[in-house]
């Protein structure tokens, strides 16, 4: 069984970022957020792994979510397109 605490997913997250691995790092962050609160940014940071490792599908799904969170961000509705 796998903890259900948010912020583990991250740490883990941010050590295989500073590996390079950040395929790992954007589905460890993923896991992170759907234990946790909704929170924009942090959706828009695993989309923007998503987009660096060229998955765009993955990344317009991130993107996606967190325009659920911040319908007015400007930023994250170009992001998404």
């Amino acid at each position: 069984m796998y903890p259900k605490i948010p912020e583990l997913y991250t740490i883990a997250a941010m050590m295989y970022e500073d590996k390079g691995k950040i395929n790992k790092a954007a589905k460890l962050r993923e896991i992170g957020a759907e234990l946790s609160e909704p929170d924009g940014g942090r959706w828009a940071k695993i989309g923007d792994l998503y987009f660096e490792s060229k998955y765009f599908e993955q990344a317009a799904y991130c993107y996606g979510r967190a325009l659920k969170s911040d319908q007015h961000n400007v930023n994250l509705m170009c992001c998404r397109a």
